[in-house]
């Protein structure tokens, strides 16, 4: 309740005040048991972003299934991408130009070479030789086509044609 009280200089009013409880509805807070964990156990994001699944993932346990002797080999079969004869990753952009529309003929690709390589976070030189880390040093790769799928841990100027990050034991 509202009460107007006038007071007059040089003088003393006391009052009772009495403040009513009220419960306030904040919002709701979620938290994921494994959170803290998972970053403490994999401090390279690795695992949480393979879960997120917007890349190719090449795991430590499906490098050891495959028993690779270079690191290139870990792209074979891997779509639009190849890797040279000097180790560097070369992605295969489809080009449809209007007289592919108009006949039968198979689509053209565009080379993109100079896929940015990150070895354990750290932007490589490009061109990039990906045979210089062996396969038995790998605990996992991350694969991604352009920068628009590149998470932004992951992305420098040179993501045109797509990032690779390598991560060692």
């Amino acid at each position: 309740s509202m009460k107007a009280v006038t007071v007059r200089g040089g003088t003393e009013l006391s009052l009772p005040i009495t403040l009513d409880p009220v419960a306030q509805q904040l919002t709701t807070v979620v938290t994921n048991a494994d959170s803290a964990r998972l970053a403490l156990a994999d401090p390279s994001g690795f695992a949480w972003r393979r879960r997120m699944g917007q890349g190719t993932y090449i795991t430590q346990e499906e490098i050891e299934r495959r028993q690779p002797v270079e690191t290139e080999q870990l792209f074979r079969g891997i779509p639009d991408m190849v890797v040279d004869t000097a180790g560097i990753i070369v992605v295969k952009r489809g080009r449809i130009t209007f007289r592919d529309l108009q006949s039968d003929s198979v689509p053209t690709y565009d080379l993109c070479a100079g896929v940015q390589v990150f070895v354990d976070g750290v932007a490589m030189p490009q061109p990039f030789n990906v045979d210089l880390i062996t396969p038995g040093r790998i605990r996992g790769i991350e694969i991604y086509r352009g920068p628009a799928t590149t998470p932004p841990a992951l992305r420098s100027a040179k993501t045109v044609c797509g990032t690779v990050a390598i991560w060692t034991r």
